[in-house]
């Protein structure tokens, strides 16, 4: 049925969605655009066309997503073939001086899947079999007998009794995709009351510009201020105490502006928020949504297995950043050391959100990740000899330290600053510095 919609010259895949269930291939050809459906496992499985585009409310984002969009996006659809004795479908891309075939494999309520890439101009052949989870360069691209045997021999069933056909029609592509997919409904009906209420207050802090306004006009005493900030009608205005009494209605000004142009801001946000919740309160009715989220249906795809906590690419990472960390013992308890802004980062997932993160206040130098719940944990020996390793790695000579610390679920990465955090809740201690450190801790 699929190949019959294929010109010439091929569809072009514009775009990619997913459901919960199916990925749908947004393909445009002159003066037509069609919809073609690829079950992701579980109780959807095949080929399908039906008319219409998920809905976004249905949309899903997973790797097999992102994975079929970086191989797809902007390829020519030029063929479809269905292996009837194998049950598998080929479907067969082009893109100037490449060419790619992705084998689709139905397995019972499962999903494997093969990605063979040729570039002519490098003579560059690549294959992705789902079932060994890692791309191979190769010779020669196997062809499509070779790449069942090789599925069989590695999987080592022939479990091919589901029978897809009963997803080749629009009707029940369209039902199972609606029926699957509920789920997610639910999910985004708590994220936009959440969102709703989180706007609310915002707006209702945006709306007290009028009063600021008129104690800005009627430059009333406000009386001693101290820095770092100070409160009028509970909005907090930050100075740094070398403000005159001029400068401060300025400051409240500004404010004053700033939480006005807020204001239409945040009503906009607020009107399009409820009105999408409105639309799916409308249009589901909310009893048939399950109650406990159903997980996406994916591929067996080894490099997503759970049994395989890291992918490969991911341990290679931790590997490289653990020799960027020195990791020690103190007593009975661990922790970490970071020697660059690398190993730094490292430590923050190495690290349970209980555990404690320590570092020198307002000085560039190591962090340090504890495997305790609270400092008194430590005797007074521990606590300055760990003192002492950090102002060792941090290059500060001195009798003491100012540390700040907090746990590790409220330390966060800034975006670009590789080893510059945020703390949410930072606290503060001066420790005496032990120089005989290395004599304390034991380096694993």
């Amino acid at each position: 049925m699929i190949a019959a919609l294929i010109p010439e010259n091929g569809l072009k895949v514009q775009k990619i969605y997913s459901s919960a269930s199916a990925i749908c291939l947004y393909c445009r050809e002159v003066g037509a655009t069609h919809y073609i459906y690829i079950g992701r496992g579980g109780q959807c499985v095949g080929l399908g066309v039906y008319q219409g585009i998920v809905p976004s409310r249905y949309r899903v984002k997973d790797k097999f997503l992102e994975l079929m969009r970086g191989e797809f996006k902007n390829w020519r659809l030029v063929n479809s073939v269905w292996h009837e004795k194998e049950k598998m479908c080929h479907l067969q891309f082009l893109k100037k001086d490449q060419a790619k075939d992705f084998y689709y494999i139905p397995s019972g309520n499962e999903l494997y899947f093969c990605i063979c890439h040729t570039h002519e101009r490098n003579q560059k052949k690549t294959v992705l079999k789902s079932w060994e989870g890692k791309r191979k360069e190769v010779l020669e691209i196997p062809d499509p007998l070779a790449i069942y045997q090789d599925f069989i021999k590695s999987i080592k069933k022939r479990d091919f009794e589901k029978d897809s056909s009963a997803m080749n029609s629009d009707k029940a592509f369209g039902i199972y995709l609606i029926k699957s997919s509920r789920q997610v409904i639910k999910k985004k009906i708590k994220f936009l009351k959440r969102k709703i209420t989180n706007i609310s207050q915002d707006l209702e802090t945006n709306k007290k510009w009028r009063k600021l306004y008129e104690i800005a006009d009627s430059k009333v005493d406000l009386g001693n201020i101290l820095p770092p900030h100070f409160l009028v009608e509970g909005v907090k205005i930050r100075v740094d105490g070398s403000e005159g009494q001029g400068k401060i209605y300025d400051l409240i000004y500004s404010k004053a502006k700033r939480l006005r142009k807020g204001e239409g801001i945040l009503s906009v946000r607020l009107d399009q928020a409820r009105s999408e919740l409105a639309s799916l309160l409308d249009g589901e009715d909310l009893e048939e949504i399950e109650t406990a989220y159903k997980r996406y249906e994916a591929p067996v795809w080894k490099d997503m297995s759970r049994s395989e906590k890291l992918g490969r690419a991911h341990q290679k990472d931790i590997r490289a950043n653990q020799n960027e960390v020195d990791f020690f013992k103190v007593g009975e308890f661990s922790g970490g050391i970071g020697k660059s802004a690398k190993g730094n980062d490292f430590l923050r997932s190495w690290g349970n959100k209980d555990d404690m993160w320590l570092h020198i206040d307002n000085e560039e130098g190591c962090h340090v990740v504890l495997r305790i719940q609270n400092l008194l944990e430590l005797n007074s020996i521990a606590l300055t000899a760990i003192a002492g390793a950090i102002a060792h790695y941090s290059g500060v000579k001195r009798s003491e330290v100012n540390l700040v610390y907090s746990e590790v679920g409220g330390i966060k990465g800034i975006k670009g600053r590789p080893g510059a955090v945020t703390i949410k809740r930072p606290r503060y201690l001066t420790v005496p510095v032990n120089h005989g450190w290395q004599e304390i801790l034991s380096f694993i």
